[in-house]
């Protein structure tokens, strides 16, 4: 049985934003492995505090959790599923000033930095949005790569680098923290060992360099405007050699000349004389999946709806689809010919006297 969260961190229910993070502070220094060096108990609570603050410090992990414990939805079977190191490490840096020096143990090799995720909008057809795209929707973005000048050492070519002379090379140093000693990555290096002496023209150092590449996104069919996908590995590369950064899509569909959507469904408009609403007919209403005959019965008000079943937008992730609704209007003619006035009247005078 998985622990109550709560008491991990020793906290009650109503716990807020910054006593979690407080919390969790106070026993990751406590137990954190380079305090408790060869002691499986320590590392066992570590990374059991360690799960409990990612989950509560998540506001939308937190109300899955105090909804339904350990079985939320989507938490990978009795138990929310970790980050991956790396993420947890920079929200470790971010948390703690980078104490722990890019590592959960003493003997752990220099961090790498993850390469910048990346946000982009993509417009999309009403139909692209409806049924995905199967060969994949290729976009033109703008983002960082490894610099082709130096080959991301960030020197000028032909110019070694030299060793960092603060840490020697190893990229982190030992700093005093009152009665404790902690690692931490060397401010003069920035973890990497290694000064540039002449830094690269093309990327002034940095390693890396601004460039257009395409990316290819699947679309799902059913996707909505304002959903957002994740394209792993498709954001900027890492200086360091480390993972390549996420690309985050943002959908936008735009509108239908003829369809209008309401979650899976869709709705049109179908004019339609008023002679036919009253005496029934058959009217041909063009859907997502093609055009559909339909039987209007005799005495069909104006505004009624008729429904086509599977006709609609198919649900996303999911092997069903949405419906399709026909609105029928009454058709205006554009010219009143003084025979249909006639006529018109005509009709106006046995409606009043059936009443």
């Amino acid at each position: 049985m998985k622990p109550d969260y709560y008491k991990v961190l020793g906290l009650a229910k109503d716990a807020s934003t910054a006593d979690i993070k407080k919390a969790y502070r106070k026993l990751a220094l406590k137990y954190h492995p380079d305090k408790n060096d060869g002691n499986p108990s320590a590392e066992a609570k570590f990374k059991e505090t360690a799960e409990a603050y990612q989950v509560l410090s998540d506001p939308e992990k937190r109300s899955q959790y105090d909804r339904w414990g350990h079985n939320a939805p989507g938490s990978m079977g009795g138990g929310f599923s970790a980050q991956s190191h790396d993420d947890f490490f920079r929200e470790m840096s971010s948390m703690f000033g980078d104490l722990f020096g890019g590592g959960f143990g003493r003997n752990q090799q220099r961090q790498v930095r993850k390469g910048p995720d990346l946000n982009i909008k993509l417009v999309l057809e009403f139909e692209e949005a409806a049924f995905g795209t199967r060969t994949g929707k290729n976009v033109q973005i703008k983002r960082p790569s490894i610099c082709s000048a130096c080959g991301g050492s960030g020197s000028e070519p032909n110019v070694p680098l030299t060793t960092c002379g603060t840490c020697g090379g190893q990229g982190r140093v030992i700093v005093q923290h009152g009665m404790m000693q902690i690692t931490q990555t060397c401010p003069h290096c920035s973890g990497t060992g290694k000064i540039i002496t002449k830094p690269c023209k093309t990327c002034n150092g940095r390693r890396v360099v601004e460039k257009i590449d395409t990316v290819s996104i699947d679309i799902p069919a059913g996707i909505h405007s304002g959903q957002r996908l994740r394209v792993q590995g498709a954001g900027g590369l890492s200086p360091d050699g480390g993972n390549p950064g996420d690309l985050y899509v943002t959908i936008h569909v735009l509108p239908h000349a003829s369809f209008r959507r309401e979650g899976t469904d869709v709705y049109s408009d179908i004019d339609i004389s008023y002679s036919k609403l009253v005496l029934g007919s058959s009217v041909e209403v063009e859907t997502l999946h093609g055009p559909v005959k339909i039987n209007v019965p005799p005495r069909t008000r104006s505004g009624s709806k008729m429904r086509l079943r599977g006709k609609g937008v198919p649900v996303l992730n999911s092997p069903d689809t949405g419906d399709h609704y026909a609105v029928l209007n009454v058709a205006m003619p554009p010219v009143v010919s003084v025979e249909v006035k006639a006529l018109l009247s005509e009709l106006e005078g046995y409606m009043q006297d059936i009443k």
